[in-house]
């Protein structure tokens, strides 16, 4: 599959995808899965995330000028669109902008840990993914963790509605993939029947028409799909006969599990470096024209994809960003000063630091740039992106590996190591408590036998003075 590279853009396909997944829930295109799929989660995912994810990912899109996205014709299309735009207007960033501190950066990084669950969890992934690691059943009953393969039909009053019909449907059974009562009514039904499922859809539901309402599901049973169990011979054959046993490919995983974990550490690191440096830089002013043609570039890509679902522009930006359009214009503006600023700065370091190739070393470079993102050399990537564009994204890498390389990064204590030491301290204190109780409680009888002796003392020499007056006047 051939990849395509963005131009310079505010908006990263990362956020595209997240605007994409909240305008899919009003989608009158939406797939027939989705009118019984669990709505209310996707908003609360849109909710808690849509936003921050895309305004995030919008403020941050100088870091992703060639992002790498699975070519489809209608995205195809969106990005044809948007592209018919103003040329981008080109600045010396060191013209612009005053370095702060960028190198010797102190950044505390999370350890690597690798949990037996996480382990576990890859696993059945593989095997529920694989060829080797299930089999096709057409008798017998479902159970729960089986993939289904059904065909259903969904009717209000007697009427089939919009989206709730498919045919073929692999439904992993206990996922929470469609509303409440769906899987769990398919569990113990018989392969290759017929079941009818009275169901109720959530108050909430995303579309108005259905929320609340009941409705009954006609879904017959084809087949399933079973994971097997890990045994020696499976693990062989999920490793391609890198593990002959059960230990062997589990210790794999884990080696698997450990280098992604850095790779996303690194990244994530990386990350944060460029936005720590770009808090202490000073930005002098904001060209008036680059901030302009960055706006148009956002509301073009949001113009866009607004489109493409059939919304129109304040529709889209309140299902995909919370905003209507009269606060649009603001929002733009703010993401552009951030994306400038960032741009300015890694330009500025990659000068200061002389960190791009130059002559035949510059030409290597774009070929196995060209090579990751899907181009058959530097030219036809060039010639798709534009010279700048392209020698920025070989400036962002240069610049993250640089503030990366001079880093102090600082491993924080693993979080077994950390509850250990605070049981350690906790048990100290609580040791130091009774110590201090039995201390002071040895001081109190101390005192309280002392006190004893004195008064037993007192009284034994008034008895002998007492004594000795009445012998006296006996006399």
């Amino acid at each position: 599959m051939r990849r395509r590279c963005g131009r310079t853009s505010v908006l990263s396909a990362i956020a595209l995808a997240a605007v994409l997944m909240a305008a899919s829930v009003s989608a009158d295109d939406s797939a027939a899965e989705s009118a019984v799929s669990e709505a209310a989660s996707v908003q609360e995912t849109a909710e808690e995330s849509e936003a921050e994810s895309v305004l995030s990912e919008a403020e941050s899109a100088a870091e992703s000028v060639l992002s790498e996205t699975d070519s489809t014709a209608d995205s195809g299309e969106a990005e044809s669109e948007a592209e018919e735009a103003a040329p981008r207007p080109e600045y010396r960033g060191l013209d612009f902008i005053t370095l702060g501190d960028y190198k010797g950066l102190k950044l505390e990084v999370e350890p690597i840990e690798i949990s037996d669950e996480e382990i576990d969890s890859r696993i059945d992934t593989d095997i529920r993914y694989s060829e080797e690691g299930s089999e096709v059943l057409e008798e017998g009953t479902v159970e729960e963790g089986d993939v289904a393969n059904i065909d259903y039909e969904g009717k209000k009053d007697g009427v089939a509605f919009d989206g709730g019909t498919a045919q073929g449907y692999d439904l992993e059974i206990g996922s929470g993939t469609f509303i409440e009562g769906f899987e769990e009514g398919l569990v113990g039904a018989k392969i290759g029947d017929t079941v009818d499922l009275n169901l109720t859809f959530p108050e909430d539901y995303g579309a108005e028409d259905l929320a609340g309402q009941d409705v009954v599901f006609t879904v017959k049973i084809n087949s399933v799909k079973r994971m097997k169990e890990l045994d020696d011979a499976l693990a062989e054959a999920l490793s391609d006969g890198e593990a002959k046993t059960v230990d062997e490919y589990r210790d794999r995983i884990r080696v698997m599990l450990e280098e992604d974990a850095l790779n996303s550490r690194e990244e994530s690191a990386k990350s944060e470096l460029l936005t720590m440096a770009a808090a202490s830089a000073v930005i002098s002013e904001y060209p008036e024209d680059l901030i302009e043609y960055y706006v148009n570039d956002i509301r073009s890509y949001y113009e866009s994809y607004a489109a493409m679902y059939g919304m129109d522009f304040d529709t889209f930006l309140t299902a995909a960003v919370g905003i209507t359009e009269e606060d649009f214009p603001a929002m733009a503006e703010e993401i552009a000063e951030e994306s400038v600023k960032m741009e300015f700065m890694i330009s500025a370091i990659a000068e200061t630091e002389n960190l791009l190739p130059e002559g035949e070393d510059l030409m290597k470079a774009y070929d196995e740039l060209a090579e990751q993102v899907g181009y058959e050399d530097g030219a036809a990537l060039i010639a798709d992106n534009g010279e700048y564009a392209v020698n920025y994204k070989l400036a962002y890498d240069a610049v993250s590996d640089f503030l990366y390389q001079n880093a102090e990064l600082v491993e924080a204590k693993p979080e077994s190591e950390a509850v250990e030491s605070e049981t350690v301290e906790s048990e100290a204190v609580e040791s130091e408590a009774v110590e201090s109780e039995a201390v002071g409680s040895e001081a109190v009888e101390s005192e309280a036998v002392e006190s004893e002796a004195v008064e037993s003392e007192t009284a034994e020499s008034e008895t002998v003075e007492s004594e000795a007056a009445e012998s006296e006047a006996a006399q």
